[in-house]
C-alpha cells in the first residue's frame, strides 16, 4: 500500500469548509476500511506506523462513522414504519445509496463497506467501529505528549468540518427527501481521555455546601460539547492577542480547546470547585499550554471579586439568580467603555436577552438552533475593524 501525505488539514475557512469526499483513500482510511471489511481483524498493530495527524484522521472518521451508522439505522427504521415496500431485501442497500449521495456524501469513500452489510449486521458493525475508536485512544496513551498534542490539534481541526456540515444541514429547509444527518453533540467525548479529564473523581468528593449550580456528579454533562466550543471559535473569528474568560470553567474543556486551536489567545477560566481547577491546570501543563491558559479557583459571587476585563466572556448557565445579577452588572459596566462579546450556552442566553432589551446592542448571532449565541455588547457602529487582507 502506498503511503500518502499525512499533513493535517488546515482549519476550515469561514466561507468554504473542507469537503472530505474529495480526499484520497489515505492510509488511515485504508486501515479503517480494511478493518470493517474483514470484520474483526485487530487494527492495533497498524497504529504504530501512523503519525499523530494520521491517528487523528482515523479517530475522527471512525467516531463519525459510529454516529452515521446510528443515523442510518434510525432513518431506515422510520422508513420501514412508513413504507411497507422498504421491507424488501434490496431496500436497505438502495436506502444507503441515497444517504451516501446526500447526507453522508462526506464519507462516501466508505460506501462499499456499508453496502456489503445487511441491516441485521448493523449492531456488529457498530461494535467494530467503537472498538477501532477505543483502540486509537488507548494507543495514544503510550505516545509522547508532543504526539498527543498534535493528535488533539489535528482531530479538532477535522471535527469542525463535520460540525459545520451539521450546522448547514440544520439550516436547510425541511423536506421529505432530505435528511439532516448524524447528531454529533457527544460523538467525540472520548477526547477527554487524551486530555486526562477524570470525572470519576467527583464520586469520592464530599458534597459542597454552596447555593451555586455546581452540578457535582454530572460527569461530562458539566462540560460544553466539542461542537459548541469549536463553532464558537469558528464564528468568533478572534483577532490575535485577544483575551477570553470562562466564568464557570468546570474541568477546563473550553479553555483547552481554545488554546489548542488559537495559541495566540490568552484564556482564563474561573471555577468554584477546586479539584476541577486542579485537573484543568494539570491538563494545560501536560500539553504545554500554561503560557496562555490558566484556571483559578474562585467564588465568582464573592463581593470582593472583580471580573477582569476581557474581549470575550463565556457563560454556560453556571449561576444562581443572585450571582447572575452580580456577574452581568460587572460585565455591563465593562462594556460601557470596551467592545465586549459574550458567548452563551443554554439558559444563559435568556439572561442576556432580557438585558439586551434595555441596551442598544445588535441582535445576537444564533447557532445550533439558538443553543449557542454570541452577543455583541456594543452598537453596530462600534464594530471593530479587522486589518486589511494582504
Amino acid at each position: 500500500m502506498e503511503r500518502e501525505s499525512s499533513r493535517a488539514p488546515e482549519p476550515p475557512s469561514r466561507i468554504l469548509p473542507i469537503i472530505f469526499k474529495w480526499w484520497p483513500m489515505n492510509l488511515p482510511r485504508q486501515i479503517l476500511s480494511d478493518f470493517l471489511s474483514m470484520r474483526g481483524s485487530d487494527p492495533a498493530p497498524s497504529l504504530t506506523q501512523l503519525q499523530a495527524q494520521e491517528l487523528a484522521t482515523l479517530y475522527v472518521e471512525s467516531a463519525y462513522l459510529g454516529a452515521a451508522l446510528e443515523f442510518m439505522t434510525e432513518q431506515f427504521w422510520l422508513r420501514k414504519k412508513k413504507d411497507l415496500k422498504s421491507r424488501d431485501e434490496s431496500a436497505y442497500g438502495l436506502f444507503l445509496k441515497s444517504l451516501f449521495a446526500t447526507s453522508l456524501a462526506s464519507i462516501s469513500c466508505y460506501q462499499e463497506v456499508f453496502l456489503a452489510s445487511k441491516e441485521e449486521e448493523s449492531k456488529e458493525l457498530s461494535r467494530l467501529i467503537e472498538h477501532c475508536t477505543s483502540q486509537v485512544i488507548s494507543h495514544l496513551k503510550n505516545r509522547t505528549k508532543a504526539d498527543q498534542k498534535q493528535f488533539l490539534q489535528a482531530s479538532l481541526a477535522q471535527m469542525i468540518t463535520y460540525f459545520l456540515q451539521e450546522e448547514d444541514a440544520k439550516n436547510q429547509p425541511p423536506s421529505e427527501s432530505t435528511f439532516l444527518g448524524p447528531r454529533l453533540y457527544r460523538t467525540f467525548d472520548d477526547l477527554d481521555l487524551v486530555f486526562e479529564l477524570d470525572y470519576d473523581l467527583e464520586k469520592t468528593q464530599k458534597p459542597t455546601k454552596s447555593p451555586e449550580r455546581l452540578y457535582i456528579g454530572s460527569g461530562v454533562g458539566v462540560q460544553s460539547g466539542y461542537s459548541t466550543i469549536l463553532l464558537a471559535i469558528h464564528h468568533l473569528d478572534l483577532l490575535g492577542a485577544q483575551k477570553v474568560i470562562d466564568l464557570g470553567s468546570g474541568y477546563g474543556r473550553v479553555g483547552l480547546v481554545f488554546s489548542l486551536m488559537r495559541p495566540d489567545i490568552a484564556f482564563r477560566g474561573y471555577e468554584y470547585v477546586s479539584h476541577r481547577v486542579e485537573i484543568a491546570n494539570q491538563s494545560a501543563q501536560s500539553l504545554n499550554l500554561e503560557k496562555n491558559l490558566t484556571f483559578s479557583q474562585q467564588d465568582i459571587a464573592a463581593k470582593n471579586f472583580q471580573i477582569p476585563l476581557a474581549d470575550v466572556y463565556y457563560l454556560y448557565d453556571p449561576f444562581t439568580d443572585a450571582t447572575y445579577d452580580h456577574v452581568l452588572a460587572q460585565i455591563l459596566a465593562l462594556s460601557k467603555k470596551n467592545q465586549i462579546r459574550v458567548i452563551t450556552k443554554g439558559n444563559a442566553r435568556n439572561r442576556l436577552l432580557d438585558l439586551q432589551k434595555t441596551q442598544a446592542w445588535q441582535e445576537p448571532e444564533r447557532y445550533d438552533d439558538g443553543n449557542l449565541c454570541i452577543f455583541k455588547l456594543y452598537d453596530k457602529l462600534l464594530e471593530p475593524k479587522r486589518p486589511a487582507q494582504l
